[in-house]
């Protein structure tokens, strides 16, 4: 299936159907294909499945036959993104949640990590058009962005996608604070893009008269949602913020990546001497690695009269790394909720066997000839709910006698029957990611049968019904 063939498939499965904040179902379909392409995203597959992510809406409709007669891949694709779409986290507050498995549960429920992107992208754009909807409602979105999607976005590769999501979700849930932030950056910000321009003509300039060649120069101005964050943190360590900001160092930064090593420490020799350095702001990871291998020079200089920027100095290969690879920040800076899940662990021990994977999906500009497989790193568990939110994560092929147990030993002792996602069966009924779990529980039986031990996976399980019958 190509390109056009999608877009018209998807004019006549959506016909003239509207969303809330008006736009019709193919408008929107088209315009999360291009955010896609607009975030370096260009796999044909992943595309053609945004511009359809809407067919499977309907429960009855010919569009699944239509689109598997096309391409198996996209109609597979589908597939994956409308189950993702019926799973809910069903908890009390999404702040809340049980955030040691929750990336990691994502990440396994889809199988193809360019389910989760095109999600990512949908709930960005629902989420500029939510104020179509109730207050309650849109703030309930803009949490979710900010506590589920955007550390995903980040985790898996696409940072430009987490910082919107952030950005967006932080300006309804805050709006107060966002433009005040805003305000400041602005009036900060003035004259910016020249200063940059003008700095980056001349240091290629100073770097050439050195030698040094095929260098790469590049700068940012943070994002409000990192930029409040910091703010925060500042405030709880007793910091100056300085008037519009003026001591957070970091607001605007410049990147220098070099050949080697000597290069950096050179270039930032010259930098001393051509921009006055601004005390206790240097950080020397090149001698002093983080923990996670992160690797680059940072210093602060006052590059014009009321101009300060963060410089940061690495070589291309401590690029690499940092942005794809074990170091990556993606892993170190997830989230308020994603920082503390154990996807951070187990994605350093994968990317120990998988070096590629980050660079895989960073660099999605897939020659025809190549095709892109996706890998899962969690493909060895499953991760299920119970009906209040939790996740349980359980090996692949454990059955619900397996999720009493983790829940509770009397849960399972006294396991009676089960339901999963609303329907009963049996106790040997094997679970998949997503599943939503409820136990019926029988306190008057006397102990678990013997017979479970022909089917439960899990070594508390068989311990704890071992234990029932000895004693």
């Amino acid at each position: 299936m190509s390109l056009p063939q999608a877009k018209k498939l998807a004019e006549k499965i959506y016909k003239n159907k509207t969303r809330l904040s008006g736009e019709t179902y193919y408008e929107h379909a088209l315009e999360i294909a291009n955010r896609l392409k607009k975030y370096g995203i260009q796999e044909e597959i992943t595309l053609i499945t945004a511009i359809l992510h809407h067919a499977l809406d309907e429960k009855k409709t010919t569009a699944q036959s239509e689109i598997a007669e096309i391409s198996k891949e996209a109609a597979d694709l589908l597939e994956k993104y409308k189950r993702l779409t019926k799973t809910d986290i069903k908890t009390e507050s999404l702040t809340t949640y049980n955030e040691r498995y929750i990336m990691q549960t994502f990440v396994n429920l889809v199988e193809d990590i360019r389910v989760l992107i095109i999600r990512a992208v949908d709930k960005l754009h629902a989420l500029e058009n939510s104020w179509a909807l109730e207050k309650e409602k849109r703030e309930e979105a803009a949490q979710r962005a900010l506590y589920l999607y955007a550390p995903l976005a980040k985790i898996l590769g696409v940072s430009k996608i987490s910082k919107d999501l952030e950005d967006t979700a932080f300006k309804i849930l805050y709006p107060d604070k966002y433009f005040k932030i805003k305000k400041s950056v602005q009036k900060r910000s003035w004259g910016t893009k020249k200063i940059f321009r003008e700095v980056e003509k001349f240091l290629k300039e100073i770097l050439a008269e050195q030698g040094i060649e095929n260098f790469k120069i590049q700068y940012r101005v943070k994002s409000a949602y990192s930029l409040h964050r910091k703010v925060e943190r500042y405030k709880k360590e007793g910091k100056a913020l300085g008037e519009d900001l003026s001591k957070i160092y970091d607001l605007f930064a410049l990147r220098l990546v070099l050949n080697t090593v000597e290069e950096c420490y050179l270039t930032e020799n010259l930098l001393a001497q051509l921009w006055e350095e601004i005390p206790n702001e240097r950080d020397d990871y090149i001698k002093n690695p983080r923990s996670t291998g992160y690797q680059s020079i940072h210093n602060a200089f006052q590059i014009d009269n009321d101009f300060i920027a963060e410089v940061q100095i690495r070589t291309h290969e401590m690029h690499q790394q940092a942005e794809f690879g074990i170091s990556s920040h993606l892993l170190y800076k997830i989230g308020d909720k994603g920082a503390k899940s154990k996807a951070v662990d187990k994605f350093k021990k994968y990317l120990q066997k998988h070096p590629e994977w980050f660079k895989d999906l960073n660099f999605w500009e897939i020659a025809p000839d190549k095709k892109y497989i996706p890998k899962t790193p969690f493909s060895d568990n499953i991760y299920t709910f119970t009906p209040k939110g939790d996740i349980i994560e359980l090996p692949k092929g454990a059955s619900v006698v397996d999720f009493a147990y983790k829940v509770h030993t009397e849960v399972g002792n006294n396991c009676a029957g089960a339901f999963v996602n609303g329907k009963i069966v049996k106790l040997d009924h094997v679970l998949r990611t997503g599943d939503t779990v409820k136990i019926k529980v029988d306190k008057r039986k006397r102990r678990p049968s013997k017979d479970w031990l022909e089917f439960v996976e899990t070594r508390a399980a068989k311990i704890h019904i071992n234990r029932a019958w000895r004693e």
